[in-house]
């Protein structure tokens, strides 16, 4: 359909495009605008045009869960909680917000849930780290039919930083090995393997 009326006439022209993106990518991608163009609401415009979305969730910063609570009340007319905490009862709501602490440590909780898409605000935060291996499994747990990946600085140095958010949005897509050979030095790098960039 019609661009211009399919999509909320609040967003821009760019928005509405990136809206396109996403449904041409069968609702599985990575947003990787810059800071401050609207990932947030995209996202949130895509996601009410499809009928089969009836359960949400969002991991983000947790600076920002009441920041999507607003937006959400702004574009959609679902109801929406925050899971506050480590132990705190879950809100009876169609789209939950947590923060990835939050995720990491109730993921098993959260897996039981059929979600209909997950958002990854600030994927960044899934980067390939030895440090954040227990949020990096914890995520991998998590399925959905659609899934958003949502990220200003998809990488920050290396392309193996940007492996596992790829692998969570097309896992059948990707193997380690092979995407490490073909776009991160293979295991030819100084600083060892998949430490560079091809």
């Amino acid at each position: 359909s019609d661009p211009m009326t399919k999509w909320d006439n609040r967003l821009y022209e760019y928005q509405k495009d990136t809206c396109d993106f996403i449904e041409e990518a069968g609702g599985r991608c990575l947003i990787g605008h810059d800071m401050g163009l609207g990932k947030t609401p995209i996202s949130l415009v895509w996601a009410v045009s499809k009928p089969d979305i009836k359960k949400v969730l969002i991991v983000t910063q947790a600076s920002v869960v009441h920041k999507w609570k607003r937006e959400i009340d702004t574009w959609t007319n679902w109801g929406s909680g925050i899971i506050a905490g480590y132990k705190a009862r879950r809100p009876r709501a169609p789209v939950l917000i947590c923060s990835y602490a939050v995720m990491t440590a109730r993921f098993k909780e959260l897996e039981e849930i059929a979600w209909d898409l997950i958002i990854w605000d600030e994927s960044h935060a899934l980067k390939s780290n030895p440090r954040k291996v227990k949020r990096v499994a914890a995520a991998k747990k998590l399925k959905s039919k659609y899934m958003l990946a949502l990220s200003g600085t998809p990488f920050l140095s290396r392309p193996i930083e940007l492996y596992n958010v790829l692998d969570m949005l097309e896992p059948d897509r990707w193997n380690l090995w092979t995407y490490g050979s073909k776009y991160c030095g293979g295991m030819d790098h100084i600083d060892g393997p998949f430490k560079g960039a091809t």
